[in-house]
């Protein structure tokens, strides 16, 4: 039974193995059937190339007589701009090109062909114009005619179109960056064939010209459009020769919306920022950092700027406004270091100058629409002093110490009589008749110390008395001379700031003013 199955499972393996090579030989066969009835799809074709190349030199000039100048119809489309370097003044960008001529070896009359009226041929199987770009800024250059095709018609006229890249130089004018409108030209002509051999035609016919019907637009650049400009040129190694050439002159302006948003407002803003530290008081740290901060952040700006700008002498109006926002970034740090400086002169005590009150009160304070309080005139309290003099009864003034008479005193009684009498703070003082001046009474000798006690207690009080106006005076002064000061530098301040934010605006307008200028120019 084993055996049995063996041998069936071994007939049906040989069985798919014949079915499979009986399919693979039908495929083979149906393959060479389908390419021998391409090749022989279209014999026509076949004997039109036959009749077309043979005796045909791709080296010599395709005219019967030598003496036919071949026209080239040049058509020059713009796809893209790829890069505009203004550094290295190149422009890179994608193009299509049609180029038509006529072969007078490429003719045959569609009849005797089935009615093939056209055909494609490799061009590098045809006679080619020595047509090369010269702006070229590549590091090497190619034959961009070169392994294409050619739509060759039964009259002999040849049509080639290819999408080509070029990299060519052109000089730009970066004095109106962002805001520039720049010219490129891209020459293209032959450089061995004279003009006595070919004549290039780049403008005047209705297909032949500079067209913006391919442009699909670029982030940065808009195409205005282009000209074209057919030119006959004798050039210095053979002379008397004339040589033609087409030069398209392309005409771009740059979409500025990108700079504005990225640097011109952002540099504007951090500049009218700055003029917040005039508002600072001058006691304020940062009234100088924020002076600094701002005036690094301005010099970013202006290394961004240089970096996409050519090693010339030429300084776009972007450089020149970020150039003037800096220096009054700059100007502002300084004038608040002055500010700072003048304020420190009441700190250390030093009066205001009589020319400087003149010219910040007299002058600015109005300019700036800043009040001068009037000065409150020193007025003596009459019945604070009187209550003083009350509460210091005891006080002595030097006159009334000196003309003290001091006189022994026998007893309380005497002491009591000489106050009563007037005559605590001078005048004399005589002892009873019968009474003994020598009677070594030991109460009026305390009784006349206590007096001389309370005399000293009255000079010691009156000189504390006299340190503190003093002092307060001195204080007094001080404070109103900081005050003055401060009031100077308040002034200063308002003046340095509203000469800011004008000559901000004044640099904004000159930047208005150039642009339009460049609309006007171009």
């Amino acid at each position: 039974m084993e055996r049995c199955k063996r041998d069936i499972c071994a007939v049906a393996t040989s069985s798919l193995r014949m079915v499979l090579m009986d399919t693979k030989t039908v495929f083979v066969l149906l393959l060479s059937a389908l390419l021998c009835r391409v090749v022989e799809a279209d014999p026509r074709t076949v004997e039109l190339h036959t009749y077309l190349f043979k005796d045909y030199h791709k080296e010599i000039r395709p005219v019967v007589n030598s003496t036919t100048v071949i026209n080239l119809n040049f058509q020059f489309f713009i796809f893209n701009i790829l890069d505009m370097d203004e550094r290295s003044q190149t422009l890179s960008c994608s193009t299509w090109l049609t180029l038509i001529w006529r072969d007078e070896y490429m003719t045959w009359d569609p009849e005797e062909y089935g009615g093939l009226t056209n055909t494609k041929v490799n061009s590098n199987s045809l006679w080619l114009p020595d047509l090369y770009f010269y702006n070229n800024a590549g590091e090497l250059y190619h034959n961009f005619m070169k392994d294409t095709i050619i739509k060759v018609n039964h009259d002999g006229e040849l049509l080639w179109a290819s999408p080509v890249n070029f990299r060519s130089f052109c000089r730009l004018d970066v004095r109106y960056f962002p805001f520039d409108h720049q010219i490129c030209e891209m020459k293209f002509g032959p450089w061995a064939s004279d003009g006595n051999e070919l004549v290039i035609n780049g403008s005047g016919a209705t297909r032949v010209r500079g067209d913006m019907s391919a442009f699909t637009g670029n982030g940065e650049w808009d195409m205005l459009k282009i000209e074209a400009r057919n030119n006959v040129e004798i050039y210095p190694d053979d002379p008397l020769i004339p040589y033609t050439d087409v030069t398209f002159t392309i005409h771009f302006e740059r979409r500025s919306q990108f700079y504005v948003f990225n640097l011109i407002m952002p540099a504007t803003l951090i500049t009218l920022m700055a003029s917040l530290a005039f508002l600072l008081p001058p006691t304020s740290q940062g009234k100088i950092n924020l002076g600094t901060t701002f005036m690094l952040s301005k010099t970013v700006f202006l290394m961004v700027v240089a970096e996409s700008m050519p090693p010339t002498d030429t300084v776009p109006i972007l450089g020149q406004y970020l150039a003037s926002l800096m220096i009054l970034v700059s100007l502002s740090l300084v004038l608040n270091v002055v500010v700072v400086m003048i304020y420190n002169k009441g700190v250390a005590g030093e009066p205001v100058r009589p020319w400087v009150k003149t010219l910040v009160f007299t002058i600015f304070a109005p300019m700036v629409f800043i009040r001068i309080p009037e000065p409150k005139k020193l007025q003596r309290n009459k019945s604070a002093l009187k209550r003083l003099n009350t509460n210091n009864s005891n006080t002595l003034s030097p006159t009334q110490f000196n003309n003290i008479s001091f006189t022994q005193l026998k007893s309380q009684t005497d002491y009591e009589q000489f106050v009563l009498n007037g005559n605590e703070y001078g005048g004399s003082y005589t002892a009873p008749e019968n009474g003994n001046t020598h009677s070594g009474n030991e109460q009026a000798v305390v009784l006349e110390l206590k007096r001389m006690n309370d005399l000293l207690t009255g000079m010691k009080q009156e000189k504390n008395n006299s340190n503190r106006r003093e002092q307060a005076k001195a204080t007094s002064q001080n404070d109103r001379l900081l005050a003055e000061w401060l009031l100077v530098t308040k002034i200063l301040d308002r003046v340095f700031f509203t000469t800011y934010v004008l000559a901000c605006f004044m640099a904004g307008v000159y930047l208005v003013i150039k642009i339009n200028a460049k609309q006007q120019a171009f």
